[in-house]
């Protein structure tokens, strides 16, 4: 849900306090929007986590695939006798 939305309804639920202190149920309502919000908080963030835990884990088998391959490409290379094969600086 739009943040927006929430902070306009927090700001009116304030509002609403100040002039009707002792109007219980909407220090309730208020409480329960800020518990929403927190809900909704983690729940976008325990996303973000996942989401960048599999990026990192996609980029190490990259990583691990390509030093991998020219690992290979160059040792069979040598294996042949190619001269002037020459790794990409800080790949192998």
């Amino acid at each position: 849900m739009n943040m927006y939305f929430y902070e306009n309804c927090r700001l009116f639920l304030e509002k609403l306090i100040l002039e009707k202190s002792d109007n219980i149920e909407l220090v309730k309502v208020y409480s329960r929007l800020i518990e929403k919000v927190a809900e909704v908080e983690i729940a976008y963030r325990a996303n973000d986590v996942d989401y960048y835990k599999n990026q990192d884990k996609s980029n190490a088998d990259v990583a691990k695939n390509l030093h991998s391959v020219q690992g290979e490409v160059y040792k069979k290379s040598l294996d042949k006798g190619i001269q002037g094969y020459t790794p990409i600086p800080g790949q192998v």
